[in-house]
Formats: C-alpha cells, sequence, structure tokens
C-alpha cells in the first residue's frame, strides 16, 4: 500500500528525509542496522530491520526476505499494535505474505487487536475495495463508524525510531560533499520524519473513495451516514494533524457535513494550512523540537500546535478569514463533485 496518511505537510524537512534515503552513506547506515536489528530478540527490532532494508527494485515492494521477517515480527508479537500495524500496512506481495490462512488474516489481525480504533480498519477497507465487495466495504464502514478513537501509532513509532537512532546513532549526511543544497542542512529529526512516515503509512484511499457520494451513486444512504461518523471521528480525535484533515474531506465527500461542523472544520484547515507555512522555514532546533514532543506528548497534533504557537500563530483563525484556492473561498460544506 503505497499512499499514506499524512502526518502533516513536512516539506522542507520530509524532502530532507527522503533525499537522504538515496544517500550512498545513510542506505548503508540503514542495511547496517538492519542487519543488527534483525538478530535481536525483540519482535519490534525484527520490524524495524525489514522496513531499513532495501526495497525490492523491481517495484518498491517489500523483498522476499524481509517480508519474511516482518512476517515473524507480527506471528511473535500479536500484541504489539505497532508491529501489527507496520505488518498490516506493508506493500508485500501475495507470494511473499505466507500461507493464504495468514495472508487472508494479515489485514484483519490489527482490527481484531484493536476493534475501537477505526485506523486499524483502513487495511481490511483497502482489501474490500480492492475486491470490489460493496457489501464488505458498507460492513467494514460500519465498523469504523462505532469506533471511539483513529490513532495511527504515530507516538509509538516516533518513540521507536528515537530508540534506534539512540542506539544507531546515523551518519552526519552534512558531511558528505554535495549532499545537502547550499544553505541547508539535514537533521537527524528530518530523517526521524521520514522514518516515522514510512512507519505508520497506510492507504486512505479507499476511504475517500468509498465515502464519495459523487463516486458512489447507487451506496445506500447508509454507507454516508457512516462515513460522516467516521469523517467527525478523524476531525475531531485523530492522533495526527494530517489526518484531522482527511477527515475533513471525507466527511465532506460524503454529502453529510452541516453548518454546526464548520467551526471544527475552519480549526483543522487553518491549522493544517499554517503548518505546512511553518515547516517550511524550520531549522534543525524546530525539527528536533517537533519530533521530542511527538515522542513525549499523547498525539502528534499537540506537538503541531506548539510549533505554530512557537511562530507566532494562533490555534484558531480569525472570524473573517477564509480558506480560498486561486483566490476563491473554499465551500467547506460541498463537494463539488456531490450533485
Amino acid at each position: 500500500m503505497l499512499a499514506s496518511v499524512i502526518v502533516a505537510v513536512f516539506v522542507a524537512a520530509q524532502a530532507g528525509a527522503q533525499d537522504a534515503r538515496g544517500a550512498l552513506p545513510y542506505r548503508m547506515y540503514r542495511n547496517q542496522t538492519a542487519t543488527v536489528l534483525q538478530k535481536s530478540a525483540s519482535p519490534r527490532d525484527w520490524a524495524i530491520a525489514s522496513m531499513m532494508s532495501e526495497a525490492n527494485p523491481l517495484d518498491g515492494s517489500v523483498s522476499h526476505a524481509h517480508a519474511v521477517l516482518l512476517r515473524k515480527a507480527a506471528e511473535a508479537a500479536p500484541a504489539d499494535p505497532l508491529v501489527q500495524w507496520m505488518w498490516a500496512n506493508a506493500d508485500v506481495r501475495a507470494p511473499d505474505c505466507g500461507t493464504p490462512v495468514s495472508c487472508g488474516a494479515r489485514a484483519g489481525a490489527l482490527a481484531k487487536l484493536e476493534p475501537d480504533n477505526a485506523a486499524a480498519w483502513l487495511p481490511v477497507l483497502y482489501g474490500d475495495v480492492a475486491a470490489k465487495d460493496a457489501g464488505a466495504i458498507d460492513a467494514t464502514l460500519a465498523h469504523m463508524a462505532a469506533a471511539k478513537r483513529f490513532d495511527t501509532h504515530v507516538v509509538e513509532a516516533a518513540r521507536t525510531w528515537q530508540e534506534v537512532y539512540r542506539r544507531f546513532p546515523p551518519p552526519d549526511l552534512n558531511a558528505v560533499k554535495g549532499f545537502a543544497p547550499e544553505g541547508m542542512s539535514v537533521s537527524r529529526a528530518a530523517l526521524a520524519t521520514g522514518e516515522i512516515l514510512q512507519t505508520m503509512g497506510s492507504d486512505v484511499l479507499g476511504l475517500t473513495a468509498s465515502c464519495s457520494r459523487g463516486r458512489n451513486p447507487q451506496a445506500p444512504p447508509t454507507r454516508f451516514a457512516h462515513c460522516a461518523q467516521v469523517g467527525r471521528l478523524m476531525l475531531q480525535d485523530a492522533t495526527t494533524l494530517g489526518a484531522r484533515w482527511i477527515g475533513f474531506i471525507v466527511l465532506r465527500a460524503s454529502g453529510e457535513a452541516r453548518p454546526a461542523d464548520v467551526p471544527a472544520i475552519r480549526t483543522v484547515v487553518w491549522q493544517q494550512t499554517q503548518f505546512g507555512k511553518v515547516a517550511e522555514h524550520w531549522d534543525a532546533a524546530a525539527e528536533e523540537a517537533y519530533v521530542a514532543d511527538i515522542a513525549k506528548g499523547d498525539n502528534e497534533v499537540e506537538a503541531a500546535r506548539k510549533r505554530l504557537q512557537h511562530a507566532g500563530v494562533a490555534l484558531e483563525p480569525a472570524a473573517a478569514w477564509q480558506w480560498t484556492r486561486d483566490g476563491k473561498p473554499v465551500d467547506l460544506l460541498h463537494d463539488p463533485s456531490v450533485k
């Protein structure tokens, strides 16, 4: 599953991390660290090792050896939500995920472990959409609508990568001649940001596509009622600012957004758009503080809000503020695709 739940608009930090993974010193570091971690007694170390190893060069999927390692971690740690999250969302080819029974159970293991976590059902929904099974899609959305939280395990991912970097310090990529553009540097936090994003990646296209009233005119009304519940849950309680933004998209696409939803929508749209602007100008200290705040807290949203406050940005928009695109106000309640 290549699409990711968006943590936030990391702009400079994420771009630096993605470039870094292509740099030979960092690629060597990742492979060497993976070799050590897979010899550990910890299933979570095995899972991290599988993600640090080189992907299949043909299609970018997890290679056979590392799919086996990740499956081994998931089987050894059935109660570890981060390991189960990584296994359920990994881009594993069908021949590499084990027996037909284990392959079939992979997506649902996380939902079985955390049935009250709507995010845990995303891999199940992805499979339902891929199978074009309308009944299964509606049943999964009903489970998601009944959930009480939307947790993508960003805090656990941040803590895990901080610990990996403490045990195995990465190289100073700023010492690599010509790596960083003139006047820019790559911090350890920027590298961690990229790794955290990769660890907590999950497909949300199944959710946004299934919940679009405009794309699903034959779907029953109950589907869109459930989608609206999921959207509101994400908008108000998701553990990342990016997931709250997606909640707004889902709610609006369902055609069930109401005037009472506007205050929460305005807050999320304001914070997400302003956070993107602030992140463009971060220095290493801001990046380090942001990742540290995620690891110390209960979610990423509060860490993002701290960065906004540090930059002097209000957490709520002014009464007269409107979100615009191309100079035109955007309708917060009505999706143009919904007729």
